[in-house]
């Protein structure tokens, strides 16, 4: 019985570095396969996010815009709800994840239809993102 618990235990273990060494490979192949899309801005850039809020006339809502602590709470609000929809498959995507998230314009008036709100982004200089202008081919083994 001994040795069977320690056969386990092992067996545990092992799975879990085999795992982990699995997910660091990934990552390292994803990051190899980004790397020619992965630029740094260079400076300090702006963007902007447009947005309506939800139950705009609601007293509570009102409340919420009548105070900077309300403000801050209503922008993480649609931050982390619009990066959240980025992981849920897109209606008609066949499992594929795209459509919904957080967008951002680097002009402020060109996605103003989009909202009453505005959320404005200072991007640090040192910050990378990843222009899908030429589009990204990933390995096979990746």
């Amino acid at each position: 019985m001994i040795k069977i618990g320690r056969f386990l235990a092992f067996t545990a273990i092992s799975l879990t570095f085999a795992a982990s060494a699995l997910a660091a490979s990934a990552e390292a192949l994803l990051a190899r396969d980004l790397g020619a899309a992965k630029i740094q801005f260079g400076q300090e850039q702006r963007l902007y996010h447009y947005f309506d809020i939800y139950r705009e006339d609601e007293n509570s809502t009102q409340a919420l815009l009548n105070s900077p602590t309300g403000r801050h709470q209503l922008i993480w609000d649609r931050i982390s709800y619009a990066t959240s929809k980025f992981w849920a498959p897109a209606s008609g995507s066949k499992g594929l994840f795209a459509g919904e998230g957080l967008y951002l314009a680097i002009d402020p008036s060109i996605s103003e239809s989009y909202g009453k709100m505005l959320i404005e982004f200072k991007v640090k200089p040192s910050t990378f993102y990843i222009n899908l202008a030429r589009g990204i081919y990933l390995q096979p083994d990746t």
